[in-house]
C-alpha cells in the first residue's frame, strides 16, 4: 500500500513527508484546509508508516508491501520488530488517552452546558450526560465501552463540527444515552441523531459516533445482550455515493439478528 493509497483509505490529504518517525500534520478530507487533524507518520527505513485521522478517531498501520515475494530472515525479524514496537506505542497511546481524557471529563469539563447553546438550538434537542468545556466553547462527549471505562473525548463545537481526542480508541465503544425499556436498545451513529430518538421513543440509544463503527458496536452489545431488541437507526446518505450511512446500519443489522429503521423523506425511495 502505498502512503497516499493510505491517506485515502483513512481520509486524510496526501502530503509527501520525510520518512523519519515523525508525526507530521495534514488536512482532513473534505474539511476546511485549516483542519489539520490529519497525522502522516513514515518509518525511518521507509517500509511504512502510520496515518491518523483524529476527527474520525481512525489509526491506520500500513506496509508499502504487505506481501513480499521473498523476504530473509533479517527482513521478517525487523519487520516483526516493527510491529510489535507499533503495537506497544498504540496501546500506551490508549492508556494516555484513557487516563488523560478521565481528568478532563471530571475537571475541566464540568460546567453546565448553557440552556440556548447554538448547537442545541440548531438541532432542536437537548443535552444528556455530556459536558462543556468553556475553552473553546466545546460539548465534550465520552467514549464508552460497556463498563463504563472511557476511552477518549469526542468534542463538538457550537458550528456542529467534530473531533475526537488524540488517541481515542473509538472501535466497539459509544456513548450511552438513557436506561433501556421493553428490552430494546437502539443504536445510531451522531450524538443528535440519538439524543432526538431518545427523546422521541425513550428508549435507551447507544451513539457509535460514524457508520463505520456501528458493527462493532452493534456486536459489543448483542455479546452482552443476548435476548436485546436491538434497532439499528440508519443515517441515510442517498445524496452519497454507496449511501455508507444506510449501507452500514444494514450490515450490522443482520450481523446482530437486529432490526433496521430508516429515514423517510419525500421522493427517495428505497427496494
Amino acid at each position: 500500500m502505498t502512503l497516499q493509497e493510505a491517506c485515502g483509505k483513512i481520509g486524510i490529504e496526501y502530503k509527501d513527508v520525510p520518512a523519519n518517525d515523525k508525526l507530521h500534520t495534514t488536512a482532513v478530507t473534505g474539511k476546511n484546509s485549516k483542519n489539520t487533524s490529519g497525522r502522516i507518520r513514515l518509518f525511518p527505513d521507509g517500509a511504512g508508516g502510520i496515518v491518523m485521522n483524529n476527527v474520525e478517531g481512525s489509526v491506520l498501520t500500513f506496509w508499502h508491501d504487505d506481501t513480499p515475494p521473498t523476504m530473509t530472515a533479517a527482513d521478517k525479524a525487523t519487520r516483526a520488530a516493527r510491529i510489535a514496537k507499533e503495537a506497544q506505542e498504540k496501546a500506551e497511546m490508549h492508556r494516555k488517552c484513557r487516563d488523560e481524557s478521565l481528568h478532563l471529563f471530571n475537571t475541566v469539563a464540568r460546567q453546565e452546558i448553557p440552556a440556548d447553546h447554538s448547537y442545541f438550538v440548531s438541532k432542536n434537542t437537548r443535552p444528556f450526560g455530556i459536558r462543556w468545556q468553556s475553552s473553546g466553547d466545546l460539548l465534550v462527549i465520552p467514549v464508552q465501552d460497556l463498563a463504563g471505562i472511557i476511552h477518549g473525548l469526542q468534542f463538538i463545537a457550537p458550528d456542529g463540527s467534530k473531533k475526537f481526542k488524540t488517541g481515542t480508541n473509538k472501535t466497539g465503544h459509544f456513548f450511552k444515552i438513557g436506561t433501556s425499556k421493553d428490552n430494546t436498545i437502539i443504536i445510531c451513529e451522531g450524538y443528535a441523531t440519538g439524543a432526538s430518538i431518545h427523546q422521541a421513543t425513550g428508549h435507551a440509544v447507544v451513539i457509535a459516533f460514524d457508520a463505520g463503527n456501528l458493527l462493532s458496536v452493534a456486536q459489543a452489545v448483542r455479546s452482552k445482550f443476548s435476548d436485546m431488541k436491538i434497532i439499528l437507526a440508519a443515517d441515510d446518505d442517498h445524496a452519497t455515493v454507496g449511501n455508507p450511512g444506510l449501507t452500514k446500519a444494514t450490515e450490522a443489522a443482520r450481523a446482530v439478528n437486529g432490526l433496521l429503521a430508516i429515514p423517510v423523506f419525500e421522493g427517495v425511495r428505497h427496494e
